[in-house]
């Protein structure tokens, strides 16, 4: 009986013996966890205190941590010290992140290791394909004055931002002056076209937007309609080369309700049903408010009506209208105009008014009858305006009563 009973006892002594050890090394394990996480959160008390000393600390508490020894390098350098050992390391402790190489990159780049920075620049945009290692590389190449590889990186960069990148073109045209250039390394995406017409907008510079403005015409946002049909009344009098392509797409692409106008086969003329209300941009309407004069669609909607109540002035503009033109070309307008017999309007007539000055080149006279009223004349300019006036004959009443026109086309004549 004494043998079972000893080993009985020997048995519970080790396991007590094991019990205690292993609460020992429990307890010896919790106390280094509580001890690292009290060090660490100590080191990111000091980093977050953001000063020189505390900087330190916080690296000589945790160098294993790559932002603190960034922060110590962004320390020293304002204090014109060296931080290079400081960069060095956080790249080796957090290879996979590219703000440390293009902190780096900067660093050698005004040390003059332009190798070396490059080198740098492209390995942050090798493991980063975020916008800036694309901005650090475009902005590297524009002051090392290496053209080519600088027109990359702008396309590159471009080509993934999504914030406000007014400073990317700027840049470019800081480089060149050559709008065409420039937007030869924009991708062509609409959104891309959309804030590069914007861009040029904002800095007044439509002269150079030709291009761009019927690429955001074809393809761009709705909201930007309003200052497509601006960039169109810009020009429209006196460089319809830039005008009418913008009018055009916008036609073609449903953003306006006119058709396309082609002027060196005869489409020079706009909504000539005024089956929409004169807009007043572009090549549309435009059609002044006149004292005593009021205007409407006729019944059917395919002509316009206009009442005199006879005291209207003497002379005014009724409508008018931009119109492209084939300079050396003869073009013909014809309409319908009907007005009661008791009582005609006259003293109407269509102007044709060339160059800046408005020079009447040619008039045709309206009268209501049966027979549909033409007049011809030779385009001298790439664009005029046709205008309706009201002139009060000589010897004559102001006109009282109404009269409608319909049947407005235009056609080339030879």
């Amino acid at each position: 009986m004494l043998i079972p009973v000893a080993s009985t006892i020997k048995e519970i002594y080790y396991r007590g013996t094991a019990q205690r050890a292993a609460g020992v090394a429990l307890t010896a394990l919790f106390l280094m966890v509580s001890w690292f996480s009290f060090a660490a959160a100590t080191a990111e008390l000091r980093y977050l205190k953001n000063t020189p000393e505390d900087a330190l600390a916080a690296v000589r508490m945790a160098p294993e941590n790559a932002a603190f020894q960034a922060l110590l390098a962004e320390h020293l350098e304002a204090q014109s010290q060296d931080p290079t050992p400081y960069l060095i390391e956080a790249t080796k402790l957090s290879p996979l992140d590219a703000k440390y190489l293009i902190r780096r990159a900067f660093r050698t780049e005004i040390d003059g290791d332009f190798v070396l920075t490059e080198k740098l620049l492209l390995d942050a945009a090798r493991i980063d394909h975020k916008s800036a290692p694309r901005w650090a590389l475009m902005n590297f190449y524009f002051r090392r004055g290496r053209d080519a590889d600088f027109w990359t990186w702008f396309t590159k960069t471009l080509s993934i931002s999504q914030d406000d990148v007014s400073a990317i073109f700027r840049l470019g045209w800081s480089l060149t002056q050559d709008s065409e250039a420039i937007l030869g390394h924009i991708p062509n995406t609409p959104s891309l076209m959309s804030r590069y017409f914007t861009y040029l907008l904002d800095n007044q510079q439509l002269d150079d937007a030709s291009t761009v403005a019927v690429r955001v015409a074809t393809s761009g946002p709705e909201n930007l309609v309003p200052a497509l049909l601006a960039y169109c009344d810009r020009y429209a009098e006196g460089d319809t080369g830039r005008a009418l392509p913008v009018w055009n797409a916008l036609s073609r692409a449903g953003k306006i309700p006119f058709q396309p106008l082609d002027p060196a086969s005869g489409k020079f003329l706009t909504n000539t049903d005024f089956a929409v209300d004169a807009t007043r941009h572009g090549f549309d309407w435009s059609s002044p408010a006149v004292d005593g004069v009021s205007s409407g669609r006729t019944a059917d909607s395919k002509g316009i009506r206009l009442e005199f109540n006879g005291n209207q002035p003497e002379e005014c503009d009724l409508l008018a209208q931009r119109i492209p033109l084939t300079p050396g070309r003869t073009y013909q307008i014809s309409w319908r105009a009907e007005s009661e017999p008791s009582d005609p309007v006259r003293g109407l007539a269509w102007e044709i008014r060339e160059g800046s000055e408005g020079k009447v080149e040619a008039t045709g006279e309206i009268n209501a009858g049966d027979e549909p009223g033409i007049f011809a004349f030779e385009a001298r300019t790439k664009s005029a305006v046709l205008a309706l006036r009201y002139k009060r004959k000589l010897g004559a009443k102001r006109a009282s009563g109404a009269i409608s026109l319909r049947e407005i086309e235009g056609r080339l004549v030879q």
